[in-house]
């Protein structure tokens, strides 16, 4: 499969999560215009290969809804804030020092939610769909996410949701999720 497609499957994916989560329509419409927006923004795909995707993305869809409707209630999709920006320098792990600059900059995040209980923060959701167990969260995500929680004070995580084929003609396909929360303290 050619990996050109991979974003697109993504953004079909959040799509349809997007109209479970808000109810904008029901669960199995929402994965029916998530397969068509993927079948109408890729070019050159075989029909062979469109059946695969079109497996994947309703099982990318059904476990993502399962699981960020236990997050709480969907408040933002796909939201650009004007932010101040902040240098980061990598320490080690998900250790970050932090300086802050006079500049500003736009900075987008996947979902936001306003989890059940009063107690907890607001809740950023970064979703990366993905076909191999990832070890650690991109560099590059995380500098997104701790510029972001540093204006907001929200809680940041990231998803990612690992698409599994089994057997040869690819006739089960299965989602797992991989939870990773970003330490947005400064380094000491």
């Amino acid at each position: 499969m050619n990996k050109i497609i991979y974003p697109q499957i993504g953004n079909a994916a959040q799509r349809g999560i997007f109209l479970a989560l808000a109810k904008e329509k029901n669960l199995k419409d929402s994965i029916t215009e998530a397969q068509l927006m993927f079948k109408y923004s890729t070019k050159k795909i075989r029909s062979k290969e469109l059946i695969n995707c079109s497996k994947q993305l309703e099982s990318i869809i059904k476990r993502g809804y399962f699981e960020f409707s236990k997050l709480g209630q969907i408040v933002n999709y796909q939201k650009t804030k004007k932010i101040n920006n902040f240098k980061l320098n990598f320490v080690n792990n998900n250790k970050w020092s932090v300086i802050n600059t006079k500049d500003k900059r736009h900075i987008r995040f996947d979902f936001e939610f306003i989890p059940y209980s009063k107690k907890l923060k607001n809740i950023i959701l970064e979703l990366k769909v993905v076909w191999k167990i990832p070890k650690k969260v991109p560099n590059r995500v995380q500098k997104q996410l701790i510029t972001y929680s540093k204006n907001s004070r929200k809680r940041c995580i990231v998803c990612f949701l690992v698409v599994k084929k089994f057997g040869k003609k690819t006739n089960f396909i299965n989602t797992h999720p991989y939870w990773f929360e970003v330490n947005t303290r400064k380094a000491s």
